[in-house]
């Protein structure tokens, strides 16, 4: 059954008029069943009609649904079991994660994992630009179309070229790519462009991840951080389901490319990348009114950097964020927003019990939200609320699929507390 979704999804994947014929198709069908089976009176049929559009807008929301959940899954494998098989030759690429007793396991090439014993420097290239190989560029309408469910918009990211390790400290190489770059490339690494054909065949194909230095994909450079607040409660954003990868999926408090700074200076340094970059995203990505935010409140701390094998070893860098604020003091931190970032927004932000985390299944988390913060639109504003009355709330068991870079976020703050 799952072959027969594949194969419809890849026909009808960039064929939006067709799939406005398809919407029409099924409110006529529908409409002409639901009138089949009533009387035949004018009352019975508008009475059928309107049962029609209302049985057939759930069906075809069912279905975007399902073909949503589809197209990330025909972009990047999740499959961690068939990645280690591919992806044979370190062992060391094998990560466990466990959470209250439960278990489960990641695939994932550390690079740096943060010792307090090393300095950081960035050497910026700005006028450095990837340029992708003549068989992405030949493939770019198909590659581009995989993201038809997914909102987007193209502007420039930081890549990161390579990242060397000495004995006192740790020099990050950037240079300059754009977010189409990396949605034809990491982000559909395993889109078969032709019979099984993938770019992780081509171009990492086992049995390590290719190096930086080498690799033929966009990586830009991620940044995902744990965000607590007081009494070990761990923010847990829900991703919105038009996002470019993990719809509808939890992630870590932060999960987001590395933006350029507000200054326009167009210059990426260590302080930055480090500690500005944060703070920033704790305003975009946490909308937290950054004018009210006491920063000696604000305790950073860099875990590692490393390469998502899922994503074609796509270079993330791995924090730990801990605001000394309790809930309420979170939510008064709080601002409207005009409108919320258009690429991978998130439809809410779960406050959470650190402590209940642990895995559902192989593919779900499960977790105790403590409350929930939502963004309600009036009049042109989207204002985030708690859910519940912070006076009133309870702890409630939530079930979720995971970004994978979420639980390799896990993976180095566990293994840090664990020291």
């Amino acid at each position: 059954m799952k072959k027969i979704f594949v194969k419809i999804y890849y026909f009808f994947k960039s064929e939006k008029a067709i799939k406005n014929i398809i919407e029409i198709i099924f409110y006529v069908l529908v409409t002409l069943i639901i009138s089949l089976l009533m009387p035949g009176n004018l009352s019975a049929t508008v009475i059928s009609t309107i049962i029609g559009f209302v049985l057939s807008t759930f069906l075809i929301k069912i279905i975007n649904l399902l073909f949503g959940s589809l197209e990330d899954k025909i972009k990047v494998s999740g499959d961690t079991s068939e990645l280690l098989k591919l992806y044979n030759a370190d062992p060391s690429y094998k990560k466990i994660v466990e959470l209250n007793g439960t278990k489960n396991t990641f695939i994932y090439h550390e690079i740096f994992v943060n010792d307090g014993k090393h300095k950081f420097e960035v050497i910026d290239d700005k006028d450095k630009y990837f340029e992708l190989t003549g068989l992405i560029e030949n493939n770019f309408t198909d590659l581009y179309s995989i993201h038809s469910r997914s909102t987007k918009s193209n502007e420039d990211t930081i890549r990161l070229d390579s990242v060397k390790v000495l004995d006192d400290k740790v020099v990050f190489y950037t240079s300059r790519s754009n977010f189409y770059n990396h949605l034809v490339t990491n982000r559909a690494i395993d889109y078969k462009i032709v019979d099984n054909l993938r770019l992780r065949d081509i171009y990492e194909h086992g049995p390590y991840i290719g190096s930086l230095e080498n690799s033929k994909l966009s990586n830009h450079v991620g940044i995902n951080a744990l965000v607590f607040l007081n009494n070990n409660l761990l923010l847990i954003p829900r991703r919105a389901g038009d996002s470019t990868i993990s719809k509808k999926c939890a992630t870590a408090s932060i999960a987001a490319k590395l933006h350029f700074p507000k200054d326009c200076s167009n210059h990426i340094d260590s302080k930055f990348l480090f500690n500005d970059a944060i703070i920033d995203d704790l305003g975009s990505r946490l909308k937290i009114d950054l004018t009210k935010l006491d920063l000696n409140k604000v305790h950073i701390e860099f875990l590692g950097v490393g390469q998502n094998i899922y994503e074609g070893g796509k270079p993330q860098t791995y924090f730990c964020v801990n605001l000394d604020y309790d809930i309420e003091g979170y939510m008064n931190l709080l601002q409207d927003k005009k409108k919320q970032s258009a690429i991978d927004k998130d439809s809410c932000i779960y406050i959470a019990n650190f402590n209940s985390l642990r895995f559902f299944s192989k593919e779900l988390l499960r977790f105790s939200s403590i409350n929930q913060v939502v963004y309600r639109k009036k009049d042109g504003v989207v204002k985030p609320v708690l859910k519940k009355n912070i006076n009133k709330s309870k702890e409630k068991e939530v079930t979720l699929g995971y970004e994978k870079s979420y639980m390799l976020n896990l993976w180095h703050y566990l293994n840090k507390i664990e020291k």
